[in-house]
C-alpha cells in the first residue's frame, strides 16, 4: 500500500521504462536517406519512428520516463541528446538513463532493480518481451520498427513466406505516426494510467 500511495505524488505520474533498440528508432552504420539523423561518435544513422518526438511529449504529462538498453552507455547517450535535445522529457538525469554497462541482471535480460520508484508502479514498453521475463504483466510489446533491410532479415519473428524481409526504407513507405504503433501505444498508455488512477 505504502508503494502504490508513493506512486499517487502531486503529478500522479507514474514510469514508463522505453527501449532505445527497433521500439523508438532503428539505427545502422551505412545508409543515405536525408531523413535520417547521424550519430557521429557512433559513426552511424539512426531513423526515428514517425511521431516519436509528440508521443514522448504526451507520454510525460503522466509518466517519468527511463531509457534503458543493453547498448553501451555512449549509445544510450547519444539515443538521448536525440530523443530529448531540449532536457524537457528528463532524460538527462543520470538515474533515468540505464545502459548495458549498469544492468545488474545477466544472460540478456532486464529488470527493474535499477529503475527508482516502487516495482509494481513502473510500465514497460519493449519490442523484445524476452528481455523481461520477470516482468510479463507491465510489458507492452510494439511491433519492431524496421526502417532498414537488414534489421528486417535478423528479425526472426518476421514473415518471411513472400520471400526476404525488406525493411521499410526499400518499400519506399514508413509507418503512419496517427495509426501507427506508437499511436496505438498511447491509447494503452493513456488508459492505462487512466485506470490506475481511478482505484
Amino acid at each position: 500500500r505504502r508503494a502504490a500511495a508513493a506512486a499517487r505524488h502531486a503529478r500522479r505520474r507514474g514510469a514508463v521504462r522505453q527501449s532505445a533498440n527497433n521500439g523508438v528508432l532503428h539505427a545502422k552504420g551505412v545508409c543515405g536517406s536525408p531523413s535520417l539523423h547521424w550519430l557521429p561518435r557512433l559513426g552511424l544513422w539512426t531513423k526515428l519512428r514517425p511521431g516519436l518526438h509528440p508521443f514522448l511529449r504526451q507520454l510525460v504529462q503522466r509518466f517519468e520516463l527511463y531509457v534503458y538498453t543493453m547498448g553501451a552507455r555512449r549509445y544510450a547517450a547519444e539515443v538521448v541528446e536525440l530523443l530529448d535535445a531540449d532536457g524537457s522529457l528528463g532524460l538527462r538525469g543520470k538515474d533515468r538513463v540505464i545502459a548495458a554497462e549498469d544492468a545488474t541482471s545477466r544472460g540478456g535480460q532486464k529488470g527493474l532493480d535499477i529503475v527508482l520508484g516502487a516495482e509494481d508502479t513502473i510500465l514497460i514498453v519493449d519490442d523484445s518481451a524476452a528481455v523481461w521475463p520477470k516482468h510479463a504483466p507491465q510489458l507492452l510489446v510494439p511491433r519492431r520498427y524496421h526502417f532498414f533491410d537488414s534489421s528486417a532479415a535478423r528479425d526472426r519473428s518476421t514473415d518471411r513466406s513472400r520471400g526476404p524481409p525488406r525493411g521499410l526504407l526499400s518499400r519506399g513507405k514508413d509507418e503512419s505516426a496517427e495509426r501507427g504503433q506508437l499511436a496505438a501505444l498511447q491509447r494503452a498508455l493513456t488508459a492505462i494510467h487512466a485506470a490506475y488512477f481511478e482505484r
